[in-house]
């Protein structure tokens, strides 16, 4: 049995861990930067909505005013920051406009952006990959 100094003595109090809560970019920071990818990728802004997901009108009321992008959209915008990022280091930022849109045989006759609408990025991520370690493919 525990003796009486052993059993007053509580634990050491833990420090209270708290979530900071996540920064979100303002709504005109998302905008522009969705502006900005896309100018980035040469794309117009049907493509562009297409490869976010949502109408053109969305777009456009997002891209014109300082309403903020849904969640989704915001995720989508991201993924596509990354993307382009990508493919500048590997092509000529006016080359990018034409490969995109560009049907190709490394991809059984779809573009890129075809890839991209049916969540089939990882297609190209894998063809960055092997382009930037020059492994064959």
């Amino acid at each position: 049995m525990p003796s009486a100094s052993t059993r007053s003595r509580s634990a050491p109090a833990r420090p209270v861990r708290t979530r900071r809560p996540a920064v979100k970019p303002s709504a005109s920071q998302s905008s522009a930067s969705g502006i900005a990818t896309r100018k980035a990728l040469g794309m117009t802004q049907v493509t562009f909505a297409r490869l976010l997901g949502v109408s053109l009108r969305t777009l456009s009321n997002t891209e014109s005013s300082s309403s903020a992008l849904r969640p989704d959209m915001l995720r989508r915008l991201k993924e596509l920051e990354r993307l382009a990022a990508a493919l500048r280091e590997l092509m000529a930022p006016a080359a990018l406009r034409d490969w995109m849109i560009t049907p190709s045989e490394a991809f059984e006759g779809s573009t890129p952006v075809q890839l991209i609408e049916r969540g089939e990025a990882d297609r190209i991520w894998q063809m960055v990959f092997a382009l930037r370690t020059g492994q064959p493919t």
